[in-house]
């Protein structure tokens, strides 16, 4: 699975919330290198930065849920 397979929605067309995901991903991601590298990294950090995305995942599910049925109606 590549990058481009990641970021489509389940039609085949690019979804903006994915890319989305995977940019904040990415420089959420070289944040808590550089804080862990540098010495400031914490249990607060990390867990803001796990709570982040489970969070963003739950909205995005209910988000995607929502689209589909007033699709379906």
């Amino acid at each position: 699975m590549d990058v481009i397979e990641f970021v489509k929605d389940e039609k085949g067309k690019l979804s903006i919330s994915r890319i989305l995901t995977l940019g904040a991903f990415v420089v959420t991601s070289f944040v808590m290198a550089k804080l862990t590298i540098m010495g400031g990294m914490n249990e607060g950090y990390f867990s803001l930065y796990l709570g982040a995305f489970v969070v963003n995942g739950l909205v995005s599910k209910k988000l995607d849920k929502a689209k589909v049925e007033t699709e379906n109606v």
